[in-house]
């Protein structure tokens, strides 16, 4: 969280870019990724997510990005972004400004 509040400080002090929303997962409920895999994910449980939902906008706001966005959980099926959304105590969903899901789920 720190990381990515620093790096989108730099690039707004630096270079002017200004980003709307930043997200600190990647499809997190998956479980299929591994350190030798080919594909961007990291798997974050739901009591994880919330942890790290909470220590972005933690690190956003000591940058003084308090309009920068949070987004969540951004999973890789409809089933699995509402699963997340409704694990989110309150406090969690506060802090979460847009929810973003892949659209890979087709109806069976």
């Amino acid at each position: 969280a720190y990381y990515m509040a620093v790096v989108a400080k730099h690039a707004s002090v630096e270079w002017g870019v200004e980003f709307d929303y930043v997200e600190s997962m990647n499809e997190p409920l998956a479980n299929w990724w591994v350190s030798t895999g080919t594909q961007e994910g990291c798997h974050f449980g739901l009591e994880a997510q919330a942890i790290a939902i909470l220590s972005l906008r933690h690190a956003l706001n000591k940058q003084n990005l308090f309009d920068m966005v949070v987004t969540a959980s951004d999973e890789n099926t409809y089933d699995d972004g509402l699963r997340a959304w409704l694990s989110y105590n309150s406090t969690v969903k506060g802090v979460v400004g847009k929810v973003n899901v892949h659209g890979y789920q087709q109806e069976t």
